[in-house]
């Protein structure tokens, strides 16, 4: 014969439910604290317990997450302060390059060799732009 559910079983359902939203262990002790009832009004039911031991096993399966998810957190922090240490050094690495382009091609124009430079990027006409947005080159030509 199946039992008549109650308002005990909803206040049941709702105290394991706001349990697990407040982080607080589900125990059919917490649980009757919150219903205000003894603690035998929920394990001798098999359907109150049910409830409890299904928000026992809801919980750990959230906290495990939780846990999961900081470790994940952590390494995902230690991993984007590695990629900014290796973004800094290649903008370094960058900046010292087009500066070194700059002095290499004024080198090279004090020297009359300007129309070779424009005759080589005439073929890399795609590269002269970008080397112009980068400021590593004057506009010849």
């Amino acid at each position: 014969m199946m039992k008549k559910p109650d308002k005990t079983d909803d206040d049941v359902a709702s105290a394991v439910t706001w349990l697990i939203d407040h982080d607080l262990d589900v125990t059919a002790r917490a649980v009757a604290r919150r219903v205000d009832v003894a603690p035998s009004t929920i394990t001798r039911d098999d359907d109150r317990m049910k409830a409890v031991e299904d928000g026992i096993r809801e919980q750990a399966r959230l906290r495990a997450i939780v846990a999961r998810d900081k470790s994940s957190r952590e390494e995902l922090l230690a991993r984007l302060e590695r990629e900014k240490k290796t973004v800094a050094k290649l903008e370094r690495q960058v900046a010292i390059l087009t500066a070194s382009h700059r002095a290499m091609l004024m080198a090279v124009g004090e020297i009359g060799g300007v129309a070779a430079w424009r005759k080589f990027f005439a073929k890399h006409e795609e590269i002269r732009q970008e080397l112009i947005a980068l400021n590593a080159c004057q506009t010849y030509g």
